[in-house]
């Protein structure tokens, strides 16, 4: 799955006009933090081949909210490698991305993809996988190394664990567009885009309707996400900010048979992501317009 970054038409016409924080750029706070790292060189790497790694990796936010920023400092038996990192979304290539620089005179690029805990780096000669615990305080690196760009080879494995937890605070902090982030929710139903969705919901996700009683993530992408083949779309009417955390949204939502149906929803956002639904259900009517009272039972 590929995030995607909500573009006002404005910032299509005008690539110099203002941007603001979105889903994307939330997703990358979840490498926030120092981080311990413990883990092994492959026989197969360049160089310290088979040799212990240990050392620190510490990731901030840029003042913004648009790029994360990298160091790093491994120590092996046989030298150590030094380097930074940007990563963010590129507007060119439609993806996120992360440069490297390093004290061994490479520079890298990747292209980034991202399902729920699983972040993957592609690169030209170098690859990687990372898989984030449930709790996000720790994850796993697997790294692999292409002398042609073809054929793969183990290049180490390591295991990040959160030390210093500077997301919760300082230049961690930034402002997300929770407005941008609710319609794309929407969005993605109109679509019938489950990947554009899934990023944008949260670990731990609680749902709430007159249907559901604070059902969790999965629960709710079993029960409620397969009824979006029955909708032809979603028409937001207004976004409401509702304090730091939260927006009330108003829309009316068209199925297939034209019945036009008016809810309203709060979403609560965590860490950038939406942590909470309620749903309130109103007023319902046919293709022609008429009235379609609720159900008393």
């Amino acid at each position: 799955m590929q995030p995607r970054m909500h573009l006002h038409t404005s910032q299509l016409a005008d690539p110099h006009a203002g941007r603001t924080p979105g889903a994307v750029q939330a997703l990358l706070r979840m490498f926030v933090g120092r981080w311990q790292i413990e883990g092994q060189n492959s026989l197969s790497a360049p160089t310290a081949k088979g040799s212990a790694v240990h050392g620190e990796d510490v990731y901030e936010m840029m003042p913004g909210g648009f790029f994360l920023r990298g160091e790093w400092q491994h120590g092996f038996d046989q030298g150590e490698h030094i380097g930074s990192c940007m990563l963010g979304f590129h507007p060119d290539k439609g993806s996120l991305c992360a440069h490297t620089y390093d004290n061994l005179g490479f520079t890298r690029e990747y292209v980034l993809t991202v399902r729920d805990r699983t972040w993957r780096f592609a690169g030209r000669y170098e690859r990687a996988t990372y898989v984030f615990a449930e709790d996000g305080r720790s994850f796993e690196q697997h790294w692999e190394i292409s002398r042609n760009g073809l054929a793969w080879q183990p290049l180490c494995d390591m295991v990040a664990t959160l030390v210093d937890e500077v997301r919760a605070t300082g230049s961690a902090q930034f402002a997300i567009d929770r407005e941008a982030i609710a319609r794309q929710c929407y969005e993605a139903y109109s679509r019938h885009d489950r990947a554009l969705l899934e990023p944008l919901l949260g670990p731990n996700l609680k749902f709430t309707s007159p249907y559901d009683d604070a059902i969790d993530r999965a629960t709710y992408f079993t029960r409620c996400w397969p009824g979006n083949i029955r909708m032809k779309r979603i028409e937001v009417e207004r976004v409401l900010l509702d304090g730091d955390d939260a927006v009330v949204v108003t829309y009316t939502l068209v199925t297939a048979s034209g019945r036009r149906i008016h809810n309203t929803e709060r979403l609560w956002f965590k860490d950038g992501m939406i942590d909470r639904v309620e749903v309130f259900f109103g007023t319902e009517r046919d293709a022609a317009g008429a009235f379609l009272p609720m159900r008393r039972d």
